[in-house]
């Protein structure tokens, strides 16, 4: 059995290889959906979780592995540690579950808008 065939029977999809990044993919995680790199037979390096599964994976899609995933990844974790998206910071004003407003979302995890669309 190839890797390949490993990492798909362990749930990676889309694997690839990027330069400098190694072996790449998406994973689907209890809450999120990542793109996840330095996969190897022992797990992987780093990730970047979406909220939702279409946006991951085309980020991926158009990623050529320099700096950080395009897109509204949601946090980033592994080797190194973790960090936000600098481009979601928390709401300037108090905001009920689900409400939306211009420029953001808002809901029991907390309240976020772009900064690029920030009122």
């Amino acid at each position: 059995m190839t890797l390949h065939d490993s990492l798909t029977i362990d749930g990676y999809r889309m694997l690839r290889e990027i330069p400098g990044r190694g072996i790449t993919g998406i994973f689907r995680f209890v809450f999120t959906t990542g793109i996840v790199t330095g996969i190897d037979e022992f797990g992987y390096t780093r990730r970047w979780c979406y909220e939702n599964h279409a946006d991951a994976v085309q980020a991926l899609n158009t990623w050529n592995g320099e700096g950080d995933p395009p897109g509204d990844w949601i946090k980033s974790k592994g080797d190194g540690g973790e960090y936000s998206n600098p481009k979601l910071l928390p709401c300037p004003h108090s905001c009920g579950p689900s409400d939306w407003y211009e420029g953001g979302r808002c809901d029991e995890k907390g309240c976020f808008f772009k900064t690029n669309e920030m009122p």
